[in-house]
């Protein structure tokens, strides 16, 4: 009987990866459009009401990424990836009435969501890289850099138009209400764009990319689209907590927390700093237009010149910030240096969030999904504390505690990879440095069906 043999129908070419990511991106662009702008002004609102609705928020997201692994495999990452993205908009529809019970639930709500919507992200992004570079006949791990930053590079454009679209509104004189009732709907259409996402081709059995891309770790694993029942089981449930024990994880947490306590400085602690809200807005966008390119840029620079001088630029970058904002009380009329730091935030976050995830996916080729909803619990975790300690530590200290989180995790990342265990590319035998091509799986599958034919 003839092997079988990877699936890839005609349409499927060499750059559907490049399809599928730039469509995610697309998605989470007008997603997070909506949700960032309720974010950045939660806290200016309601300190209080702010603070504790984004605290449960991220509360609740830390421990659903113990489920969100299992949720994903239970039924399939573009569905997850579409019922999750409704509870971002109905968090953003919350904040149309603003009142506390409401706004709490909310965020409870798309707490569990965002661990869903993460974790079934990582997986796509990993899963997309893995199959461009079997069909090229690349390195393993090659392209996971460029993938993450083509991702974040159009996903973080959000922060950029969403900001200056909030900050024309006000300009307009538009009330909160109305400005949040136009940003449900923009959520809500990122939730639309989710249901066009096309699935990665599937393996089957005995497929000369089967190592890689199994049934069981691929996009589609069956005719409806559902991973196979046996998938179905408790220990895949706390896949993330085992994957903490293993060193290479560990020595990757610390960067990750500081991922999570960052988050909460920029968009907890420095909106809020600048008082009129045309300005808060613009300058958010600016932090967000070098988010996005910063992203694009440095996924791919990466990939050539290692990760290693990326991640050494994005800690310097945060530090020069954060040593500023130590020696300057900024005057509410100083909007250039609002506007530096709002640079210096852009380009560090730009960096953490695409070199992270190029790390695990490098790190974790064949637990991808396990090892991003351990990464989103770590970073939620942190992002949550943030939150809710917010309102009672002083901005020194929270630098003081932030500052010395960067500069252990950073070099923590290099110890890692001068230890032996690359964060560059995966550590693969000596005879399989490269995945096979395309036209290598075709030539095998005449061969098995030549013999079969015999």
């Amino acid at each position: 009987m003839a092997a079988q043999s990877i699936i890839a129908p005609d349409d499927y070419g060499r750059r559907t990866s490049y399809t599928i990511v730039t469509l995610l991106g697309t998605a989470f662009f007008f997603i997070f459009t909506a949700y960032n702008s309720a974010q950045n002004y939660a806290t200016t609102r309601s300190v209080s009401l702010g603070n504790r609705a984004i605290g449960i928020l991220y509360g609740t997201f830390t421990f659903s990424n113990l489920l969100s692994s299992w949720m994903v495999d239970l039924i399939g990452a573009k569905a997850a990836l579409f019922v999750a993205s409704l509870t971002y908009a109905g968090f953003t529809a919350a904040n149309i009435s603003f009142a506390p019970t409401l706004m709490y639930t909310a965020a409870a709500i798309m707490g569990v969501g965002a661990a869903v919507l993460w974790t079934a992200q990582g997986f796509y992004i990993t899963r997309a890289s893995q199959f461009h570079e079997a069909v090229n006949g690349l390195p393993a791990g090659s392209t996971v850099g460029v993938f993450n930053g083509l991702f974040f590079g159009v996903f973080m454009f959000c922060a950029f138009v969403g900001n200056l679209l909030v900050a024309l509104l006000f300009h307009l004189r538009q009330s909160v209400q109305t400005i949040y009732i136009i940003m449900t709907i923009i959520g809500t259409t990122g939730s639309l764009v989710l249901l066009t996402l096309r699935n990665l081709p599937r393996t089957t059995n005995n497929s000369a990319l089967n190592r890689d891309y199994s049934p069981d770790a691929g996009l589609l694993p069956d005719a409806a689209g559902k991973p196979p029942a046996s998938r179905f089981n408790f220990a895949s449930m706390f896949a993330p907590l085992a994957l903490m024990t293993r060193t290479r994880m560990l020595a990757v947490v610390p960067v990750m927390l500081y991922s999570g306590l960052s988050q909460g400085l920029m968009f907890g602690d420095f909106p809020p700093m600048i008082r009129d809200n045309e300005w808060k807005f613009l300058v958010m966008a600016i932090f967000g237009l070098v988010d996005a390119g910063g992203s694009y840029v440095l996924g791919k620079l990466s990939d050539r010149i290692g990760r290693k001088p990326v991640l050494l630029l994005g800690m310097c970058t945060h530090l020069a910030a954060f040593i500023y904002l130590r020696l300057h009380v900024i005057s509410q009329a100083n909007h250039a240096a609002f506007f530096g730091v709002g640079v210096l935030f852009g380009m560090g976050d730009a960096v953490f969030n695409t070199q992270i995830g190029a790390m695990l996916g490098v790190l974790f080729p064949a637990d991808s999904a396990a090892a991003f909803a351990c990464f989103k619990f770590t970073q939620s975790g942190a992002t949550s504390a943030a939150f809710l300690y917010n309102p009672y530590l002083s901005l020194h200290d929270k630098l003081y505690i932030i500052g010395a989180l960067l500069i252990v995790g950073v070099p923590l990342c290099f110890a890692l990879d001068f230890s032996g265990v690359s964060i560059d590319k995966v550590t693969v035998p000596e005879d399989a440095h490269a995945a096979p091509s395309y036209a290598a799986v075709e030539q095998q599958r005449a061969a098995d069906g030549h013999t079969a034919s015999a």
